[in-house]
């Protein structure tokens, strides 16, 4: 998404809508292009549109910020909604000490009344999920969006 095109769109309709008609400001991103269009009339409803631009925005905005990759807590795995995908991360450590870390995507579901993780071959009830490292000494961590190499190597594990 270009943020910058986004940004000069906002302030354009914000210096218009703030002159209220009576001129276009020097200010305006958009003022050369603006004045030599013959059908430059300043509308009241220019402020509906500067209010809805500016609430689809936080939304947008929100929506990506949901999508960066970060560990989540218990208490989101336990809080997430019917349909959601998110990413198992599990690393196991066998008794030679080979390291094998594992990432999979799982969504949110329902079985026999419980609410499960599942990834299409198994799956785990969320109420029995600790993160603390299991009985073989595995462990897993749970990821908001698929994360790049680079995020997972930059986090620790809580051993």
């Amino acid at each position: 998404m270009d943020w910058d095109k986004i940004e000069k769109a906002r302030k354009g309709l914000r210096t218009c809508v703030e002159s209220e008609g009576i001129g276009c400001p020097l200010s305006c991103p958009y003022y050369e292009p603006c004045m030599s269009d013959p059908r430059h009339i300043y509308s009241p409803m220019m402020n509906d549109v500067l209010t809805e631009y500016e609430r689809m925005m936080e939304q947008i905005k929100a929506l990506e910020a949901a999508r960066i990759p970060r560990l989540l807590t218990l208490e989101e795995i336990r809080a997430l909604p019917l349909g959601a995908v998110i990413w198992l991360e599990y690393k196991a450590v066998d008794e030679d000490g080979y390291t094998d870390i594992s990432l999979h995507p799982v969504m949110r579901s329902v079985c026999c009344g419980d609410a499960v993780l599942c990834d299409g071959e198994s799956q785990t009830e969320i109420d029995t999920i600790t993160l603390e490292p299991d009985e073989c000494g595995g462990m897993e961590r749970y990821w908001s969006a698929r994360p790049t190499d680079e995020q997972r190597k930059a986090v620790a594990w809580d051993e």
